[in-house]
């Protein structure tokens, strides 16, 4: 957008300047400067429309440390305007603990266990909680996807609970 501002600036004063040099040689008097005013309203965070994964899910299979994790899914449904996905945050809900995502340490650790392991392409969450991006521009009406891999080990219970928050940063690009 500051792009955009500058280069209509620099036209503006380019086109004052080409104005001024054509009358230069005439003799009348009485030039006069007419002043381009440009009104353009700032984009708030208020101003930001998005919509973004309701929930997450985790699903493990029976004999397996895999977790079938959902992806977060930010879409932009601006027309004019892009978003960027800055960063995403994971925390795990009280009781819980992320662990390093191998499946090794899962295949081995005592059942119901309150452990889980999260990534996002290389990046462990267990390493660190917050995963910053620099290249997750959204574009108007388009979208941006993570996706996660997860492990966890054995229950002797099945279960549904929530483990963990997981907090996306949008801002203007």
């Amino acid at each position: 957008m500051k792009k955009i501002l500058s280069l209509i600036m620099v036209v503006a004063l380019l086109s004052t300047c080409s104005i001024g040099m054509a009358f230069a040689n005439e003799t009348t008097a009485g030039g006069k400067t007419v002043p381009v005013e440009l009104t353009v309203p700032a984009v708030s965070d208020s101003g930001i429309e998005f919509t973004i994964s309701e929930k997450i899910t985790m699903t493990a299979a029976a004999n397996s440390t895999t977790l079938t994790v959902s992806d977060l899914v930010v879409e932009n449904l601006k027309e004019v305007g892009v978003l960027d996905l800055t960063s995403v945050k994971v925390t795990a809900r009280e009781g819980w603990t992320i662990k390093d995502n191998t499946a090794d340490y899962f295949k081995t650790v005592k059942a119901d266990t309150k452990e889980f392991g999260l990534s996002c392409g290389t990046h462990d969450f267990a390493t660190a909680a917050e995963l910053a991006f620099t290249d997750k521009q959204i574009n108007p009406q388009g979208q941006q996807t993570v996706s996660f891999t997860g492990n966890i080990g054995t229950f002797t219970v099945a279960a549904t609970t929530m483990v963990a928050d997981v907090v996306a940063t949008i801002a203007v690009y």
